[in-house]
Parts: C-alpha cells; sequence; structure tokens
C-alpha cells in the first residue's frame, strides 16, 4: 500500500486505497489506471478488492486508512 498522507500526490498503479463508494461505504481497491480531468484532478480506474468488479472513483475519495474515510460522506469531501 503506497503511503500517500498527502491528499495532493496521486496513487501510482499497483497501489491500493481505501474508497467511499456511491453509497458512502468504505471499500479496498487496486489502481489500475491513473487518469486526469481537463481541470487537473485525478481519478482511477480500480479493481474493487471485495466485489472484484472495476469502478473509478475520484482521487478525493480515496484514502490510505480506512479510518481516515471513517463516519465521512462524499458530499463533506
Amino acid at each position: 500500500m503506497a503511503n500517500n498522507s498527502s491528499k495532493d500526490e496521486p496513487y501510482k498503479p499497483g497501489d491500493y486505497c481505501y474508497y467511499l463508494d456511491n453509497y458512502n461505504k468504505i471499500s479496498f481497491a487496486e489502481i489500475k489506471h491513473v487518469r486526469q480531468t481537463d481541470s487537473g484532478e485525478y481519478y482511477y480506474e480500480a479493481i474493487d478488492q471485495k466485489q472484484y468488479r472495476f469502478i473509478t472513483v475520484e482521487h478525493r475519495y480515496c484514502a490510505d486508512e480506512e479510518k481516515l474515510l471513517k463516519k465521512k460522506k462524499r458530499s463533506d469531501l
């Protein structure tokens, strides 16, 4: 797992992170591709490690530690 304590640094392919899904549930995923929007924000194409499905998740919804996402909602981030 990457140490991504700085939210400005993007993850790299092969890194793992916790993320908030669309229902504000915490899940765990492996980053496969790093992409950047026209406005410069990062997002990831990843594989969810619980359901083994491909997902797309924005960088702001990711964290290195599960406890950093506890009691958080997408609308708060």
